[in-house]
């Protein structure tokens, strides 16, 4: 989610099908174009329809913006403006689920007995590597399962916490 005041005054942000907003792109600056493009090239839903900025008798315009990956804000409450600010305040609720991913402990490389785990390495690994019975992917796996056989006799471990992720994340793209 991206949340925020772009200043983008000559787009008109209306609302499809009562889902997400999107862009009227007739004869807009060439800046405001481009931004208009990232979200949507990101897969980006803009949710703010209604105007969010009006001083006087300005012209109102939707210049705050909440842009998400998927549609899952409840209804947008357009509140009055907080202090002395001409921005109207937005409140919703945003959902969505997280997963747990269980992670491994960690190796603690800094503590690691490096001299026993070259010398347990130290095999002849052009005998081992070049048998003309095995594949490139089948050298790697022996490769890989020696490597990791030696790491967790020579380096300790300590555990982890598990990593929480948001799913479906597509990165913003930074070429503005």
């Amino acid at each position: 989610m991206i949340v925020g005041d772009f200043n983008f005054c000559n787009i008109t942000w209306y609302d499809v099908d009562g889902f997400d907003a999107t862009a009227r792109c007739a004869d807009l600056p060439e800046k405001e174009l481009k931004f208009v493009e990232t979200p949507r090239e990101n897969f980006f839903l803009q949710h703010a329809i209604e105007a969010t900025r009006q001083r006087g008798s300005d012209t109102p315009h939707t210049l705050d913006l909440i842009l998400t990956t998927d549609n899952c804000l409840s209804e947008i409450e357009y509140l009055s403006p907080l202090g002395m600010s001409d921005h109207t305040a937005l409140k919703f609720d945003y959902k969505f689920n997280v997963e747990k991913f269980k992670t491994d402990d960690k190796f603690q490389l800094d503590k690691g007995c490096y001299v026993q785990l070259i010398d347990y390495l130290g095999i002849n690994w052009d005998e081992m590597l070049e048998s003309p019975n095995k594949t490139l992917d089948e050298n790697w796996e022996d490769f890989k399962s020696i490597l990791l056989k030696g790491m967790n006799m020579f380096i300790p471990k300590c555990k982890q916490s598990p990593i929480i992720l948001k799913k479906n994340f597509h990165p913003f793209n930074k070429e503005l």
